[in-house]
């Protein structure tokens, strides 16, 4: 094979795994400001849906609220 389809193949590889792990490993912190609650969801998958589809569908609404996508499970406040 030559070098040039070698690292397309690769490539490839590199590609599924990041879809994977941004899957698996992807958190939503949402704050909403009607209930004063913050949310966390882990259930999101960004090839299938927008995050604003996702917020809607969980019963936020997205004029009313703030959210950060983080690969991290626990966040700290001070």
């Amino acid at each position: 094979m030559s070098d040039t389809v070698t690292k397309w193949h690769e490539m490839q590889k590199d590609k599924e795994s990041y879809r994977k792990t941004r899957i698996e490993f992807t958190y939503i912190f949402v704050l909403d400001f009607i209930d004063g609650k913050v949310y966390r969801y882990s259930t999101w998958n960004p090839d299938t849906m927008s995050i604003k589809d996702f917020l809607t569908g969980a019963g936020h609404s997205t004029k009313d609220c703030k959210w950060m996508v983080t690969d991290v499970k626990d966040v700290e406040t001070s």
